[in-house]
């Protein structure tokens, strides 16, 4: 029955469908249940609230991730170069 009620307010087969992207887009268990919910009560504007949350929560998690990467390779080229320097003296 949840199923049916889902599919005609997304444009997906079913309820398990809808579970596993939220799962595969790493939404936690509380955001899953009240994505569900809202769609459940037909309430698109809710549901998409919550995704939109999430992609600016993953967003600044690339952002970090990027920064750190920034000074890692910033560490690694120092060293590299001072590597270099030792080697020709």
């Amino acid at each position: 029955m949840l199923d049916k009620e889902l599919s005609k307010h997304a444009c997906y087969c079913c309820f398990e469908d809808i579970r596993n992207n939220l799962i595969d887009a790493g939404c936690d268990e509380i955001t899953i249940k009240q994505c569900l919910e809202d769609l459940k009560n037909d309430n698109k504007a809710s549901f998409l609230n919550l995704l939109h949350k999430h992609r600016e929560y993953l967003m600044q998690d690339i952002h970090q991730k990027q920064k750190q990467l920034d000074y890692l390779d910033f560490l690694i080229c120092k060293l590299e170069k001072c590597s270099e320097g030792k080697k020709e003296v």
